[in-house]
């Protein structure tokens, strides 16, 4: 990667895993927060008040990833909360960088659909945190930069509230592994998939939306059953407080064939894969 990288929302989980790839490769990296955070040793650390503080030059890369990831919080802000990231988009775009890249989601597609979504199928505005998405993409877009739409990321270190929290707290252990609902079927990509599809996009020269996902389909049972299996523990059952959906679907999968070929990516890590690294760290 030519040039030099800025990565806005430092302090995520994302964002933290970026800045540890990009310094690891000799990347000169900027991180930019308004929250403090711990930077790995040869990233430059920026505390802001507001992120039209963040520098720029005509040789650096943005990664735009300061946003909410709660959806519930983002709903409890209502209406002014999209006009808070517009805003913020924009004085990022009116800066002079080389290349802008805006971490979106996968969830503008619903949740309707069993079969795969790629970057031309129906989104939907059904609450604040999708429309605040798309009205940044299409700022984005509308200024020649790239948009990723990513699916639901999983890896270390595990976050308190997540099924994959859920199901490695109760190993080991003896008797029902219980979850919340069973039912709902994501596309959960490892978080090193999705830096390496961070990097390959920022290095690249295309521009537009892409998807980045795995293209499966995975459930809160498969993870606790693939845990249980991996643990030595496949003979406890798996309960659940909720029952499946009479009606409708609630499945969500992104198509990245389009990002392959752009870009020359594809996920490579499965979830047996991905539950080994974190059922290790978790018994450490």
């Amino acid at each position: 990667m030519t040039g030099s990288v800025i990565v806005t929302g430092a302090s995520g989980f994302i964002g933290q895993s970026l800045l540890r790839c990009l310094v690891k490769e000799g990347i000169a990296v900027t991180a930019v927060s308004r929250q403090p955070c711990t930077v790995p040793n040869g990233a430059r650390h920026i505390l802001v008040e507001q992120y039209a503080e963040t520098p720029s030059t005509k040789d650096q890369t943005l990664i735009h990833l300061a946003e909410r990831s709660d959806i519930s919080a983002v709903e409890k802000i209502g209406r002014r909360y999209i006009e808070v990231v517009g805003k913020r988009a924009t004085s990022l775009l009116e800066k002079d960088h080389k290349r802008f890249l805006y971490v979106s989601s996968g969830s503008v597609y619903g949740a309707n659909e069993k079969t795969p979504r790629d970057t031309h199928a129906a989104v939907y505005r059904d609450n604040v945190y999708n429309r605040a998405k798309l009205s940044v993409e299409k700022l984005v877009t509308s200024a020649g930069g790239l948009v990723a739409r990513i699916s639901n990321i999983y890896g270390p270190p595990v976050k308190v509230g997540t099924i994959f929290y859920d199901v490695l707290s109760q190993i080991p252990g003896t008797g029902p592994l219980a979850v919340r609902n069973t039912y709902p079927a994501r596309d959960y990509l490892w978080i090193e998939d999705l830096i390496e599809a961070l990097k390959a996009m920022a290095m690249g020269e295309r521009s537009g939306t892409f998807n980045l996902g795995t293209g499966m389909a995975t459930t809160a049972g498969d993870i606790a059953r693939t845990a249980l299996e991996l643990s030595g523990q496949s003979d406890r059952t798996i309960t659940s407080s909720e029952t499946q959906p009479k009606r409708g679907t609630d499945c969500l999968i992104l198509d990245s064939s389009e990002t392959k070929s752009a870009f020359g990516w594809q996920a490579k890590t499965s979830l047996a894969m991905g539950m080994k690294i974190l059922i290790r760290g978790n018994n450490d």
